[in-house]
């Protein structure tokens, strides 16, 4: 593809309501109503961005994603043109364990100050260095492999997924 787009899903739960994670799975996390119109008035501007290009999208298996990237469709992004959309686990959310709960954060963050930010690894959990190898091996596996493996020609590769996960796919 000639564009590549990168786009974070709208505002979450988690985003507003950090206790959330305390009862409700990272993976089940949904958008809240701000995070709709964020994704519904992203895709009314990056129609404009791919034109009449054939799309080939990828979105994190996470109900956020999958929100936002309905909410582009009603905002006026090409549905029509999207002509494959695959969820892909490599591009899901860092995993901080199963469910977080009160406290954790703090006791964390102290930790962290002494192992270092990219390498701190909670308790059943990744650190970001442990991201950034499953999102590099996405990212070389989907130029090298996925895409060329296409019959059909794409002008535009959208990549739905999340702030940690989109930093470190621009390392």
């Amino acid at each position: 593809p000639e564009k590549v787009i990168i786009l974070r899903h709208g505002q979450s739960e988690g985003n507003v309501n950090r206790t959330i994670y305390c009862t409700k799975g990272d993976a089940h996390i949904e958008l809240t109503p701000k995070g709709l119109q964020q994704a519904v008035e992203a895709g009314n501007r990056l129609k404009e961005v791919v034109g009449e290009d054939r799309i080939f999208a990828i979105v994190s298996p996470f109900e956020r994603t999958q929100q936002t990237l309905l909410g582009l469709y009603q905002g006026g992004f090409p549905q029509g043109q999207v002509c494959v959309a695959h969820a892909f686990s490599q591009i899901r959310e860092q995993e901080f364990g199963n469910f977080q709960s009160v406290g954790l954060q703090e006791a964390a963050r102290a930790e962290q100050e002494i192992v270092g930010r990219f390498y701190y690894r909670r308790p059943n959990a990744e650190s970001s260095a442990d991201v950034q190898d499953r999102v590099t091996a996405f990212w070389d596996s989907l130029i090298n492999e996925v895409l060329p493996r296409q019959i059909d020609e794409y002008g535009t590769c959208l990549v739905v997924t999340h702030g940690l996960t989109m930093r470190l796919l621009l390392m």
